[in-house]
């Protein structure tokens, strides 16, 4: 997952919140998107989870719902399900809709962010150029900081940059309008750094 010039690839950051001790996300079973946790932890904690549910045509969220709890440790847990008829209620051509799924743990400084469909292919998602623009806004002394900004939804935003580094985030799905993140290169120089970004859409 990781380049003969050390640069992290799709699969690296693709992967690696599945190695957090506590992990959130959804999945269909025909009629209800479930929302589940796995807490491999020796202990409960407190969860967060935050939906938006998008077409593809907007920033603009159609609904939202917001759910906390506590999972148990060395659990596998359903906490909660979202039933088809109450996403038509909000989103009446489905095929056209996802569902963004944010989890936190607070205590353990997890916050991850995916998507998830209702019970449709992803290759059926019909895509609008989302004109996705990169800005480095500041540069610190080992990191710079970037600007994203999207005027449509954009799926699976790849970033690369002109030399070796880490993302603090990549390969991610953008639904919000503006958002920063930090590029950490291996080693910092005057010529750090220029950002090409891309999408499932580009691809």
């Amino acid at each position: 997952a990781i380049d003969v010039d050390l640069r992290p690839k799709m699969l690296f950051y693709a992967v690696k919140h599945l190695y957090n001790p506590v992990v959130g996300n959804a999945h269909w079973n025909t009629t209800h998107m479930v929302f589940y946790v796995v807490n491999q932890l020796g202990r409960p904690v407190n969860f967060d989870f935050d939906l938006f549910l998008y077409d593809t045509s907007s920033t603009r969220s159609l609904y939202e719902w917001g759910v906390k709890g506590i999972s148990e440790p060395t659990s596998s847990t359903d906490v909660f399900s979202i039933s088809k008829t109450s996403l038509q209620e909000h989103c009446r051509a489905l095929q056209k809709c996802f569902v963004a799924v944010e989890f936190e743990v607070k205590s353990e400084s997890i916050r991850t962010v995916d998507v998830a469909r209702p019970g449709f292919d992803w290759a059926d998602l019909s895509l609008a150029p989302p004109s996705l623009t990169v800005e480095v806004v500041k540069k610190k002394e080992d990191r710079v900081v970037i600007k994203l900004k999207t005027t449509r939804i954009a799926l699976w935003v790849w970033l690369e940059a002109n030399q070796p580094g880490i993302f603090s985030h990549n390969f991610f799905p953008m639904y919000v309008p503006e958002m920063f993140l930090e590029f950490i290169p291996n080693q910092m120089s005057d010529q750090c750094c220029k950002i090409r970004v891309t999408s499932l859409y580009d691809h």
